[in-house]
């Protein structure tokens, strides 16, 4: 982290936890856990069949990530898929996640 032109606005002893989804089609995925890193944030790539087997859970996390890309390619609509995959599978986690982090 040598010649950073700012700090890091996140402390040691308050690391953010920052979820960074991964699926067929995704890119950018390495950059935007850089760019996380860079912030001072832990980060963990899960690929979405983890999040939907319930062998990854959402809840230690404080930031959710879908990086750019054509998740499952472009041949349905990109990010249909995964769209419809958190909105109907995820969505319970999504939303407990959400009230948790309101207060």
């Amino acid at each position: 982290m040598a010649n950073r032109p700012y700090p890091s606005p996140i402390s040691a002893a308050a690391k953010v936890k920052a979820l960074v989804i991964r699926a067929a089609g995704i890119n950018c995925d390495q950059e935007t856990i850089h760019a996380l890193k860079e912030s001072g944030a832990e980060c963990d790539l899960v690929h979405i069949n983890l999040l939907l087997l319930n062998r990854v859970r959402m809840h230690p996390y404080q930031i959710m990530v879908v990086p750019g890309g054509f998740s499952y390619g472009d041949d349905i609509s990109a990010g249909k898929v995964l769209a419809n995959e958190l909105r109907y599978r995820l969505k319970d986690q999504l939303v407990s996640i959400r009230r948790s982090k309101k207060n």
